[in-house]
């Protein structure tokens, strides 16, 4: 199966999000009790208001409390976004080739093939296809945007006779 694509910074945007959400469950967990202990900040500052204390003396935990919360929803996806426009590698157009053997990723600035054995499991959403290498190391997304439905079908076919889903 030859797959011909091109990752945007969108499509990394999107597979960056899964990716936090795939790689493990501890890093999950930390995102969650993030943003969890920023709310309680936020709770705890506006029911300090409602019960009468001075709202000066509450603005920094309330600022913190939104940070907090926000770091998922507004920082990351800047942080993904500067991380795409740094790296060059992730621009252009590339190519896999996909078969019982493996995979051969190709573009104009790199060329590779590895053994199905590497991948210790894959992600899927409504947006992209994501490879994990041993390490939990993340593989240059697949975005499913350049696909065709049978395309996509074949892959995922592929990636569940050969990498386990999780």
């Amino acid at each position: 199966m030859h797959i011909e694509y091109q990752i945007s910074e969108n499509d990394f945007v999107a597979a960056s999000k899964l990716a936090m959400r795939k790689r493990s469950k501890s890093t999950l967990f930390g995102l969650y009790l993030t943003m969890c202990i920023g709310a309680l900040f936020v709770a705890i500052s506006i029911i300090a208001v409602l019960a009468g204390v001075r709202w000066t003396n509450l603005v920094s935990c309330f600022i913190l409390g939104l940070f907090w919360v926000s770091l998922p929803v507004v920082f990351y996806p800047y942080k993904f976004r500067r991380t795409y426009r740094k790296m060059f590698l992730l621009h252009g157009r590339r190519s896999i080739d996909a078969d019982s053997d493996g995979l051969h990723f190709s573009s104009d600035s790199s060329d590779g093939h590895t053994n199905w054995q590497t991948y210790i499991k894959y992600a899927e959403n409504d947006r992209a296809f994501l490879l994990f290498q041993q390490g939990n190391q993340i593989v240059a997304p697949i975005p499913k945007r350049e696909l065709a439905p049978a395309q996509i079908d074949e892959l995922r076919a592929l990636f569940e006779a050969h990498i386990t889903r999780k």
